[in-house]
C-alpha cells in the first residue's frame, strides 16, 4: 500500500498501481478472505533480488485483482501472475543486458576501425610528401639530361637552394601531419574513455571491465597507431635526410668541380719555343 492507516477497526489504504484504489475497510466486520495471498506476496517481495522492482509489479497486479475499493477481497490468483509478471521482467532485463553488451561490441569494432584510420591518414600523408619530393628529384634529374645530355654541374646553387627549400617544406608538412595524429589519438583514447564511463553509469563497473576485458583491445588499438607512426615516422625522415645529404654533397662535389675547371682554364698555354730553348740550354 501507497498510504495506510488503521483506525483501531478501520483500515484506511490507498494504492498506486495500473489503477488507483482507495477506501476503507471495516476489519471487523469485513475481513479479507485471501489473506493467505496477501501474506505469500509479502513473503515474497521480502525474500531476495531486488526489493522496489518486487514492490512496484506486486502493487500493479493487486490493484488489477481487487474486487472493489470496500474490501480487500481478491480475484484469481494475483500471486501466481506475480510470479509470472517477474519472470517476464527478468527476461527483458536479461535481453536488454544482452543489447548492451551487443552495443559495446558495435563500439569496440568501431574503435578498430578508427585506430586503422589514424594509421592510414598518416599514412596517405607520408605516401604524398615522399612521392612529391621523389618527383621533384627524378624532374629534375630528367631535365638536367635532356637539356645538356649529361649529370655535369647538376646541383648548382639555384637548383640547391630550391631542392633545399623543397625538403624543408617537406619537413614543415611532416609536423604538419604527425601533429594531426597525435591529435586524433588523443582524441581516440578520450572517445574511448567517455564510452567506458557512460556504460559504467549503466553497468557493474566490474562487468564493464569484463566486457571491454581489462581494457586489452583498446591497448592493443593505441600500440598499434604507435607502432604504425613511428615506422612511417622513421622512413619519413630518413628519406629527407639523405636526400638533404645527397643534395649538399653533390652540391659540394659540383662546387669543387667547377673551381677546379675555372682554375685550369686560367692557367696559359706555354709556347713551344720555350721548351725548345730549354733543351738547348741543357
Amino acid at each position: 500500500m501507497d498510504n495506510s492507516s488503521l483506525n483501531q477497526d478501520d483500515f484506511t489504504f490507498k494504492l498506486n498501481g495500473f489503477r488507483t484504489v482507495h477506501g476503507m475497510v471495516d476489519l471487523k466486520r469485513c475481513p479479507p478472505k485471501d489473506m493467505g495471498q496477501f501474506t505469500r506476496i509479502s513473503h515474497w517481495v521480502y525474500a531476495g533480488g531486488v526489493t522496489i522492482d518486487k514492490i512496484g509489479l506486486a502493487r500493479n497486479i493487486i490493484s488489477l485483482h481487487l474486487l472493489s475499493d470496500e474490501t480487500l477481497d481478491l480475484r484469481g490468483h494475483p500471486y501466481d501472475a506475480i510470479l509470472s509478471g517477474y519472470k517476464i521482467y527478468e527476461k527483458q532485463n536479461i535481453k536488454t543486458y544482452i543489447d548492451l553488451r551487443a552495443k559495446v561490441t558495435e563500439q569496440l569494432i568501431d574503435f578498430n576501425h578508427r585506430a586503422t584510420k589514424i594509421v592510414e591518414d598518416f599514412a596517405a600523408g607520408f605516401q604524398r610528401g615522399s612521392i612529391a619530393i621523389l618527383s621533384f628529384y627524378a624532374t629534375t634529374l630528367v631535365i638536367k639530361v635532356i637539356s645538356k645530355g649529361d649529370l655535369q654541374d647538376l646541383f648548382n646553387t639555384e637548383i640547391t637552394v630550391l631542392s633545399l627549400t623543397f625538403l624543408t617544406a617537406s619537413v614543415l608538412y611532416f609536423f604538419v601531419c604527425r601533429w594531426e595524429v597525435k591529435q586524433q589519438r588523443n582524441r581516440f583514447i578520450s572517445s574511448y574513455q567517455q564510452m567506458k564511463a557512460r556504460q559504467a553509469d549503466i553497468l557493474d563497473k566490474e562487468d564493464v571491465k569484463r566486457i571491454l576485458n581489462d581494457d586489452a583491445e583498446h591497448t592493443s588499438n593505441v600500440r598499434y597507431i604507435d607502432n604504425k607512426v613511428y615506422v612511417y615516422k622513421v622512413l619519413w625522415i630518413a628519406i629527407i635526410s639523405l636526400l638533404g645529404v645527397a643534395t649538399l654533397l653533390l652540391y659540394t662535389l659540383g662546387t669543387c668541380c667547377r673551381s677546379v675547371q675555372y682554375y685550369c682554364n686560367k692557367i696559359p698555354d706555354w709556347p713551344l719555343g720555350t721548351f725548345t730553348l730549354l733543351n738547348e740550354g741543357h
